[in-house]
């Protein structure tokens, strides 16, 4: 799967019921699984999880988890594990997503639940990204240290395995001043890349697969894939509905 393109869909805290989820995940499955060049992945929330494996079928979509706890079993109300996610067919899992920052997670935490999806054999998707944009670019080092400290402790070998979404936390949401330029998400990658580079090495961050996370829809999300030099889209309120979900699984899918 590593030369398709991919697309997550992060549902968020949607919809509200099973039925609705069903009928949500049943809608994407029809229009993404004909698509050749590209990989789904469709990150409910924990609730839908189990009952939604029970009709995951295919390698085209697959599910994955919005987050996940550190810990294997324990005193921990309200958490859900590794080991429980992978043990209804979860094949990857968002990890240190910026909502989850402005709640107060931790690139500490980040690096454990990174370590412990791995554990588990599921990929992570680490996201990454800077609140404010500066001329003298010390948001760089912001993107710098996330990486880093999430990659603390990871062989060489995992790396290549994780998934980079770059999320700039400035232009995601109705409220932001702008969206982000091609140019500018295209610096980024080319910046994840050489950061990785430095911890492990040029092949291995070339196999990284990058997204860009912030708000995109079917208009932008062609000028990302090809001129941002991504190898995929973290798509949030857009996967939600069937009419702004299709167009960007199709630009997607134009290689």
């Amino acid at each position: 799967m590593k030369n398709k393109r991919l697309v997550v869909c992060n549902w968020k805290m949607n919809p509200e019921t099973v039925k609705e989820a069903t009928a949500l995940f049943q809608v994407t499955k029809k229009h993404a699984a004909r698509l050749r060049n590209v990989e789904t992945i469709v990150c409910p929330p924990a609730v839908f999880l189990s009952p939604l494996a029970k009709i995951q079928s295919g390698h085209r979509v697959t599910l994955g988890a919005q987050d996940v706890f550190a810990g294997d079993v324990g005193a921990e109300t309200g958490m859900v594990s590794a080991p429980m996610i992978a043990s209804v067919g979860v094949r990857a899992v968002i990890v240190g997503h910026s909502e989850m920052h402005a709640r107060g997670e931790t690139d500490e935490s980040v690096n454990a639940k990174v370590l412990a999806v791995l554990k588990e054999k599921m990929t992570p998707i680490i996201c990454v990204g800077e609140k404010h944009r500066d001329h003298d670019h010390k948001y760089l080092g912001v993107i710098k240290d996330q990486i880093t400290k999430a990659l603390v402790g990871i062989p060489k070998s995992a790396i290549a395995k994780i998934i980079v979404a770059y999320e700039p936390v400035w232009a995601i949401g109705v409220h932001a001043p702008r969206p982000a330029t091609s140019e500018e998400v295209r610096e980024m990658v080319l910046f994840i890349r050489k950061t990785i580079a430095d911890i492990s090495d040029r092949k291995i961050a070339q196999a990284v697969r990058i997204l860009y996370g912030a708000s995109v829809d079917g208009t932008d999300a062609s000028g990302f894939l090809n001129d941002a030099g991504v190898n995929g889209l973290l798509v949030g309120r857009a996967s939600l509905k069937e009419k702004t979900l299709v167009p960007i699984l199709k630009a997607t899918d134009t290689l």
